[in-house]
């Protein structure tokens, strides 16, 4: 391994085995515990918030549920908060350290209302004010970039989603994410190979679309989006050199309309 980043990365299978190993039954009982609640509000920055943002369609789409995002400088820095009745207050944060995601989860305690910590530290302070924690079990995340803690996120989110909806095929199809990240990972030097030729790419002529679905706005947090002819692409983050260099790596098809950026 040549980095911290890559070794994290490659730990991902064994993250998520590990996690639902130990969280798969804990979300069960939260969900049984849980009092009745309409919506579901979310507190989460940075990552983490696209782990929200990921919740907002698995939750509506599998469970039912709809999930709006908390704006946490209300409490901190207007001193106000929202009215909070029949919602689900939930907290995400990897360190459990962030002091406004905090007060959010504060305040839904304040006003009654039911809360649930996600979080990498199981004696953080977000943990501590919560109703109910749900730990990450990712362990130290040594990289700046997040990658285990934030995979575990999405990968609890679709777990309380697949308990909620009651769907024995979700769950199932859940469990069998280790695997599948194994598979992936063991053919990630093929597919660089094949990706590079898109490394410089900034529009895009011709179909070679990969369909992103509910994962958009996650996998845009680390990746430039496009979206031609309707359909979303993934590149790499790497911007253009030249329009030589553009020309040299990318075959154009000008049968096909010059995409759009997001």
């Amino acid at each position: 391994m040549s980095s911290l980043l890559e070794q994290e990365i490659y730990s991902q299978p064994a993250v998520i085995a590990h996690l639902l190993e130990h969280e798969t039954a804990h979300i069960r009982q939260v969900v049984a515990q849980l009092p009745p609640f309409n919506y579901v509000l979310i507190a989460a920055r940075g990552s983490s918030d696209h782990a929200a943002t990921y919740a907002q369609y698995a939750w509506a789409a599998l469970a039912g549920y709809p999930v709006a995002l908390a704006t946490p400088s209300l409490q901190t820095l207007y001193k106000t908060s929202p009215r909070m009745e029949s919602a689900l207050i939930v907290g995400i944060s990897q360190s459990g350290q962030s002091p406004d995601i905090i007060a959010v989860l504060a305040e839904g305690k304040r006003q009654g209302r039911p809360t649930l910590a996600i979080t990498n530290d199981g004696s953080s302070p977000l943990a501590a004010i919560a109703d109910h924690v749900i730990k990450l079990h990712a362990g130290s995340e040594r990289s700046i970039a997040a990658t285990k803690t934030y995979t575990a996120q999405l990968v609890v989110m679709a777990l309380f989603a697949a308990i909620c909806s009651g769907h024995p095929r979700r769950l199932a199809e859940i469990q069998s994410l280790p695997s599948a990240l194994e598979a992936t990972l063991q053919g990630s030097s093929a597919i660089a190979q094949r990706t590079e030729r898109y490394r410089y790419m900034d529009r895009c002529r011709h179909r070679a679309w990969l369909q992103l679905r509910h994962l958009f706005r996650a996998c845009a947090e680390t990746e430039r989006t496009h979206l031609c002819n309707g359909h979303l692409l993934l590149f790499s983050r790497f911007p253009p050199r030249s329009n030589r260099d553009r020309r040299a790596r990318v075959t154009r098809h000008p049968g096909h309309a010059h995409g759009s950026h997001i």
